[in-house]
């Protein structure tokens, strides 16, 4: 082979090598939708890209844990409704009870009542989202509340991050709405209640009617409570859409392909390209880079 043969052969060797090249990326970018795939392609791009994705990725952490904080308030305000509905109810009956023409056989039939409503509302008190029992606080793998209507749980709130440096106690503790070992103590009141009208004591029965009354009250003002938390965890969750999305979009700018169509254009540009050079390769006097078929 004479030099300039060998000069001419070495040239297209390697433009056919810089096109294959040029087409294997051109063949990634069209089919991931990214430009800079490797720090080398573009340092700082990549470099900022990275922030953006740890951003991106940030704001989808916090999203989850907002989600787990509205499933847990939620199931709180489902049970605070539905308790102070039966606690109108107990109402209702010690107001009834506490009629002094009622016997004592009567007054025993509505004890009966009061202890299923006991039960109903000890029920509710250990609702569970998922496997954790809301009004347990942080010990909330088990029912806050045992069979002796006795508090077992712990009174601290779980915190939820809304924003950077900014959290929020996620629903209520049990003492708000119930009032644990208090005069208004919920379930005490109702055991009390249970006991003034099967034992047909009357006064006592009045005495209690102030104390129902007062632990209705109570739950309907936690209930009432949540309604912020929830406002606050609807914003904080839209706003780390947005954060999420524009993170997102950032990347794309620094090393994705502008758009699909625009890499696939490219793509067949640079394939074209390709075949351009094999064919030259090919019409090379022997020894050819290619041999045609």
């Amino acid at each position: 082979m004479r030099v300039s043969d060998r000069s001419t052969f070495e040239l297209n060797r390697r433009e056919l090598l810089r096109r294959a090249e040029d087409l294997a990326d051109a063949q990634e970018t069209a089919l991931t939708g990214q430009r800079a795939r490797r720090p080398s392609d573009d340092p700082l791009a990549f470099a900022v890209a990275t922030k953006e994705r740890s951003r991106e990725i940030r704001e989808d952490v916090r999203q989850r844990a907002l989600v787990a904080a509205q499933t847990r308030i939620d199931v709180q305000e489902q049970s605070l409704a539905d308790i102070a509905t039966v606690l109108r109810r107990a109402e209702e009956l010690t107001i009834q009870a506490a009629n002094d023409s009622l016997t004592a056989e009567e007054r025993l039939n509505l004890a009966t009542e009061v202890t299923a409503i006991r039960d109903t509302v000890r029920g509710l008190m250990n609702a569970e989202a998922g496997d954790r029992y809301v009004f347990g606080g942080f010990d909330d793998v088990q029912p806050p509340f045992d069979d002796t209507c006795a508090f077992t749980g712990d009174l601290a709130s779980p915190q939820v991050e809304l924003a950077d440096g900014v959290r929020m106690s996620v629903g209520v503790s049990a003492d708000v709405p119930f009032d644990t070992g208090g005069p208004e103590d919920v379930l005490a009141v109702l055991v009390d209640l249970e006991a003034a009208m099967a034992a047909d004591d009357e006064a006592a029965i009045q005495l209690n009617l102030g104390r129902v009354q007062g632990a209705h009250e109570r739950v309907v003002s936690a209930r009432a409570s949540l309604g912020g938390q929830q406002n606050a965890i609807a914003v904080a969750d839209a706003v780390a859409e947005r954060m999420k999305g524009e993170a997102k979009v950032h990347q794309d700018a620094l090393v994705g392909a502008d758009e699909e169509v625009d890499a696939l254009i490219d793509f067949q540009r640079v394939q074209g390209a390709y075949n351009a050079a094999v064919r030259i390769a090919a019409e090379l006097p022997p020894p050819g880079l290619v041999e045609v078929g």
